[in-house]
């Protein structure tokens, strides 16, 4: 096995504690996916196509980064030139897919936040005529403590779902409530994509210095 000098011995050391960041960030992004996922059932069936796209390319990608966090740790504790420039490839693929994430999510919140307004607006006009509707607003509404889609309920009688414990009706509709909800979510995993980007670029700078100082020792041994 080669040998390092101190100083890249301390990069060595830098470069393992980064890749049990990356592969924490990497089950944190599955995880957060399916939590936004859960969220969103809970609901009832109110889905969009552009989110579930989105949250299918945050597991994915948690996969991706969890699996190359890993070469990563292998290839810095056996000191293992060739498998450090495969992950510092890698790595800069998964920068690119980041930035191309983090960028899509923030253009298409809005697009997502129409389509579900749209979709909450006619589940409303269906209430009264399919169970599925009533289901899906009623769950809502009990889960958001709002009423209506824009704080008001046209017909009689008010559901329960608009109403709190006491019987008093919720006065914000929710539509806007739904929306405040999409957009939390969706800035939260577009900050986390931009912070692991930069964690990962990070890395990257440590790893090319890593693989310089095992090519320099094996120079010098030959």
């Amino acid at each position: 096995m080669v040998s390092l000098s101190h100083g890249y011995k301390f990069l060595q050391i830098i470069l393992i504690f980064l890749n049990f960041l990356v592969v924490a960030c990497g089950v944190g992004l599955v995880a957060m996916g399916s939590i936004v996922d859960i969220s969103l059932s809970n609901y009832g069936d109110l889905e969009h196509d552009s989110l579930r796209v989105a949250i299918v390319f945050i597991i994915c990608l948690g996969c991706l980064v969890f699996i190359v966090g890993v070469l990563g740790l292998c290839g810095a504790c056996l000191k293992s030139a060739c498998m450090l420039i495969a992950y510092t490839l890698f790595l800069v693929l998964l920068v690119m897919a980041h930035a191309v994430g983090g960028v899509a999510v923030l253009i298409g919140a809005r697009k997502i936040k129409e389509a579900f307004s749209d979709h909450l607006k006619n589940l409303y006009e269906e209430y009264s005529s399919t169970e599925r509707a009533k289901n899906v607003v009623d769950s809502i509404q009990k889960k958001l403590k709002c009423c209506g889609v824009s704080g008001f309920w046209g017909r009689s009688p008010v559901p329960e779902s608009c109403m709190d414990e006491n019987g008093r009706k919720y006065t914000e509709g929710c539509i806007e409530k739904m929306n405040t909800f999409i957009q939390s979510n969706l800035a939260m995993i577009a900050t986390c994509i931009f912070a692991l980007a930069l964690l990962q670029v990070i890395c990257i700078t440590v790893a090319s210095c890593v693989v310089h100082a095992i090519r320099n020792r094996k120079a010098q041994t030959v």
